[in-house]
């Protein structure tokens, strides 16, 4: 029976923990992650930068899911979303890769979350996220 969830995360190359976790495991992941930034821990850029691009392959999951299969997980990432987003900066550029989000079409509005950093980050962000003076761990 064809999966279109797991046929779209083995377009992505997700892991195949990913593959066969499918949308509750996406979405437990980036609800750990909400939780983790609302609670104000310190994010490591390189790990926190990964469970973006979780949340990146969560929406492309969610809209190559059937309607049955959707409705069962959106709730609870628009939850997660409206946790995380209220503990996050926005940002004058991407999180990641400026040239590669063109390329892919990202937009601020649509892919929010590679446009926001967390309040709580360590010395481990790049200077060009940080705001001038900031105090890091």
């Amino acid at each position: 029976m064809p999966d279109p969830v797991r046929d779209y995360l083995r377009g992505r190359g997700c892991s195949d923990k990913a593959i066969r976790g499918g949308l509750e495991y996406l979405t437990g992941k980036w609800e750990s992650t909400a939780a983790s930034v609302a609670q104000g821990q310190p994010q490591y850029y390189d790990h926190y930068l990964n469970e973006v691009i979780v949340r990146d392959i969560l929406a492309g999951a969610l809209e190559a899911a059937p309607p049955e299969q959707r409705d069962r997980f959106e709730g609870r990432v628009k939850a997660a979303d409206d946790l995380i987003r209220s503990h996050l900066l926005p940002l004058g550029q991407t999180l990641g890769n400026e040239v590669a989000a063109r390329r892919r079409g990202y937009s601020r509005g649509r892919e929010w979350w590679f446009y926001h950093r967390p309040f709580s980050i360590d010395r481990s962000w790049p200077e060009r996220l940080t705001a001038p003076g900031e105090s890091l761990p």
